[in-house]
């Protein structure tokens, strides 16, 4: 959103996809995510974003075969009262930007997965692992945090009507 600042805090749902959308982290049987080992390194890496990050909550998740959804939440504090009633900047706590955080998880990853390419025989891919940006979207209504985790719950129960679907 034009003039927001994504360093702020607060909840937002993202969504990552594979370039070419390529089918890279798994396959879907029986409406369940069956996640292959690179798959699984994409989770591990997310979690890891919390060890990185200190100021970030990571919320409902979900790998699917050639995308991610997410929601994250910015918790920092990095405004505080002085003894004479003004806001101030805590020094050395600002929030990272929400493109801070996801660059580094789109780093973090493809470093991961060309080294599973060459040690591990994955899959490989042309270019990019994951699409240049990502889609974002502030979450500003307690109720619409439900939905939007539901709606990741349900993802792999819906893959087929997808808008990201494609054939393995």
């Amino acid at each position: 959103m034009k003039g927001y600042d994504y360093s702020w805090n607060g909840l937002y749902f993202v969504t990552l996809y594979c370039n070419k959308g390529l089918c890279l982290f798994g396959e879907i049987e029986d409406e369940k995510m069956i996640m292959s080992p690179a798959g699984l390194m994409v989770g591990h890496e997310w979690c890891q974003l919390l060890n990185r990050f200190k100021t970030i909550r990571l919320h409902e998740y979900v790998i699917m075969p050639n995308h991610f959804h997410a929601i994250i939440e910015i918790t920092g504090n990095n405004r505080y009262w002085t003894d004479h009633a003004r806001l101030e900047l805590e020094p050395n706590t600002k929030n990272p930007f929400l493109g801070e955080i996801i660059g580094a998880f789109k780093s973090l990853t493809t470093v991961k997965y060309i080294r599973g390419i060459r040690d591990k025989d994955w899959p490989q891919y042309e270019g990019r692992l994951w699409l240049r940006n990502y889609w974002e979207r502030i979450i500003r209504i307690d109720g619409s945090v439900l939905d939007i985790a539901q709606y990741i719950k349900n993802n792999p129960s819906t893959w087929t009507s997808d808008c990201f679907y494609k054939r393995t």
